[in-house]
C-alpha cells in the first residue's frame, strides 16, 4: 500500500488528537512524515518477524573444509567469483530474518538445532548455519537448499523527501490496523505531542499485541509459492 494510505489511516484514527495533525485540516503535517516512516519501518519489521508473510530461498554450495556458512547477500557467487563465496542462487537474502528449512541434494529435510548435529544444521546466530563436515564426508552432501523467513522492503530514510503518493509500505492491507497501532504506541510517548504521555503509548502497545493475537488466531500467517503467489487457509 502507499504511504498515503497509512498516513490517512493514522490522521483519521490513532494520531488525530496529536499536534502533529493540523487541527483545521485534519491532515498530518508534512514535517512529521519522517517520524511516521521511521516507525513504519520498525513496525513492518516487527510484523514480518511475528508473522510468516514472506519467504526467500537460496542454494548453498558446501566446501569440504568449511563448517560455518553465514547466510548473507555478500556470499552470493558473482560472475567473477571469490573464494569466500558459496551461495549459488538466492532470493531475498538482504532481508533474511529466520532460517525455516534446509534440504540436502536428494530433497530430504535436515533437522535444525534438533537431534544429532552430525546429521543436521545448527544456528549459532540467526543468519549463520553450522554444517557438520560429516555431511560432506559420510553422506556426500554437496548442496543445501534453504528456505527462510524474510522482511518486507523498508522505506529509504536517506532521501527525506517522503512523497506519500510514491512511497510503498511493504505490508498487506490486512495488517494496516496493527501497523497503525504500532506507530501510535511510539508517537504517544512522554516527550511527544499528546497529553496522555507514556500511559497512552503503553495502551496502544497493548492494543497492538491484542491485534497481533487476533491476526494469529484467524490464521493470517501466509505461505508463499513461487515467492510471490500467496496462499492462505487453502484459498488461492
Amino acid at each position: 500500500m502507499l504511504l498515503r494510505d497509512l498516513i490517512y489511516s493514522l490522521e483519521t484514527g490513532e494520531l488525530q488528537n496529536l499536534s502533529i495533525v493540523d487541527t483545521e485540516t485534519g491532515v498530518l503535517k508534512p514535517e512529521h512524515y519522517g517520524r511516521i516512516v521511521t516507525s513504519a519501518n520498525l513496525g513492518v519489521t516487527d510484523l514480518h518477524t511475528r508473522f510468516l508473510i514472506k519467504k526467500g530461498s537460496a542454494v548453498v554450495t558446501l566446501k569440504e573444509d568449511q563448517v560455518v556458512y553465514p547466510i548473507q547477500d555478500r556470499f552470493v557467487i558473482q560472475p567473477t567469483p571469490k573464494p569466500e563465496q558459496f551461495i549459488t542462487t538466492g532470493h531475498g537474502l538482504k532481508s533474511f530474518l529466520k532460517l525455516l528449512e534446509v534440504r540436502n541434494d536428494k530433497g530430504h529435510k535436515l533437522p535444525i538445532n534438533d537431534g544429532d548435529p552430525r546429521k543436521g544444521i545448527t544456528t549459532p546466530s540467526f543468519n549463520t548455519m553450522c554444517v557438520s563436515s560429516e555431511l560432506w564426508k559420510e553422506y556426500d552432501v554437496r548442496h543445501l537448499t534453504i528456505e527462510f523467513q524474510r522482511n518486507g522492503s523498508l522505506i529509504p530514510t536517506c532521501d527525506r523527501s517522503y512523497d506519500p503518493d510514491c512511497l510503498i509500505v511493504d505490508i498487506d492491507a490486512r495488517y494496516l490496523h496493527a501497523l497503525s497501532l504500532f506507530i501510535a504506541s511510539r508517537l504517544h510517548n512522554p516527550s511527544g505531542f499528546g497529553t496522555g504521555g507514556v500511559h497512552e503509548g503503553n495502551n496502544y502497545h497493548a492494543l497492538y499485541l491484542e491485534e497481533c493475537a487476533r491476526l494469529s488466531n484467524t490464521g493470517q500467517n501466509i505461505s508463499e509459492t513461487s515467492y510471490g503467489a500467496k496462499h492462505r487457509q487453502g484459498f488461492p
